[in-house]
């Protein structure tokens, strides 16, 4: 299965009603927001994956620790646009 076939698989199929503790719930929890931790990001050489600690932050006010792992491509992808949000807040004079 290609990387577009599981985007693919993943954005059709319906959403899974849980808590944020992974047990079944009524009501099916959206994400609304996540957050960078102030730890380390670690880079697996082998794996060639960086892993940056994240908060997740759910509709119910819920929030879980998680690792977002990113491809070299990724990172990179990142820095660009981060660096483009840094200048855009230095040119509204913040």
């Amino acid at each position: 299965m290609t990387p577009a076939d599981r985007r693919r698989t993943v954005a059709e199929s319906a959403p899974i009603p849980l808590t944020a503790c992974g047990t079944p719930s009524p009501q099916v929890l959206r994400v609304t927001q996540e957050a960078p931790q102030r730890r380390d990001v670690r880079y697996d050489s082998r794996a060639e994956q960086a892993a940056l600690p994240v908060e997740i932050h759910y509709s119910d006010g819920t929030a879980l620790e998680a690792l977002l792992i990113l491809t070299p491509g990724q990172v990179e992808l990142f820095r660009i646009k981060l660096d483009q949000a840094i200048a855009q807040r230095r040119e509204s004079g913040r």
